[in-house]
């Protein structure tokens, strides 16, 4: 069985990708050639394969191409995802996006062109590596998690674990956290609490109330609409993480204790790749993206997403 660069087990998801058409196709059908393009004729002999040479495809007009090629192909010829609503926009990792009346497609050099209506991050389930030093023979941790992305923003706590001792593998509960266009990042900060005397409810409750305090809300992030430079949105999220983290560790510490926190700054390009990639598996937990080390007080604990492409 493949494995990744951490020695985790890879399996392959078994699904199709909803409408995904790879490097092999960004400038149309096969053998349809872009106009005003260049084609060197020569072919380059690798062993007893023989690679035409190509140009790199990586200007406004050669991703408007590979955007309309794409379209072309999908149910209705187009149809099923309506007429374009923006022009295509340069987005983070080199990439490009055109938003159409129910969805979007994306598009970057190395991936080629995919359309999304929308995508779920699912939360999949975590690890303990090492559990925290209380007096108490076993954790019972929970985790409450906080998004912003293009289409809206909130928190979660999936669920709250007992029992939990070292080397433990959890791979539940399936919980949607986030739900919507990937825009340009979907951030995620996911707080690691030990139960004490506090109530995860109202813990969840007032993390709502700073995450509204601070301004993460969908206006900060910055709209594809709006073309704004790639670095925009991360630069404004990324602040307004920060403040998030600052409000929120002093009111959770206070009442549960608080064991460490992890920040996720997911680009589109991730959210896309992440699908439409083999998924992965630590211990009993099947993911394709994963958070940092959540780690303090002596604990060690990762958790895990899937993601989901709704396209047509």
């Amino acid at each position: 069985m493949a494995v990744d660069e951490y020695g985790h087990a890879m399996t392959r998801k078994a699904r199709v990708p909803f409408g995904y058409a790879g490097p092999a196709d960004v400038a149309g059908a096969p053998n349809q050639r872009v106009a005003g393009m260049r084609y060197p004729a020569a072919t380059k002999e690798v062993g007893t394969v023989s690679h035409a040479l190509r140009p790199a495809p990586s200007s406004a007009a050669t991703a408007a191409a590979a955007i309309q090629a794409h379209w072309a192909t999908l149910p209705g010829d187009g149809g099923a995802i309506g007429g374009a609503v923006t022009d295509v926009n340069r987005i983070s990792d080199g990439g490009y996006c055109q938003a159409f009346e129910r969805g979007l497609i994306y598009w970057w050099p190395d991936v080629g062109a995919v359309n999304v209506a929308h995508i779920e991050l699912v939360y999949a389930g975590m690890n303990c590596f090492n559990e925290t030093k209380r007096l108490s023979g076993s954790d019972e941790p929970y985790f409450i998690i906080a998004h912003v992305g293009d289409s809206n923003s909130g928190t979660s706590s999936p669920v709250h674990y007992q029992n939990v001792d070292a080397g433990g593998s959890f791979p539940f509960p399936s919980w949607v956290v986030y739900s919507g266009a990937p825009g340009q990042h979907l951030s995620v900060t996911v707080f690691g609490m030990e139960q004490d005397q506090g109530d995860p409810a109202q813990i969840q409750a007032k993390i709502a109330q700073a995450l509204g305090a601070v301004g993460l809300a969908v206006g900060t992030v910055v709209s594809l609409a709006a073309t704004p430079a790639a670095g925009a949105a991360v630069v404004t999220v990324a602040g307004a993480l920060s403040a998030i983290s600052s409000v929120v560790v002093p009111i959770v510490a206070s009442e549960d204790d608080a064991f460490g926190d992890s920040t996720m700054m997911i680009s589109a390009k991730t959210l896309v790749t992440a699908y439409l990639a083999p998924r992965k598996t630590d211990r009993s937990v099947v993911y394709d993206v994963s958070s940092d080390m959540i780690s303090g007080d002596g604990a060690n604990y990762k958790v895990y997403f899937t993601v989901e492409n709704y396209g047509w």
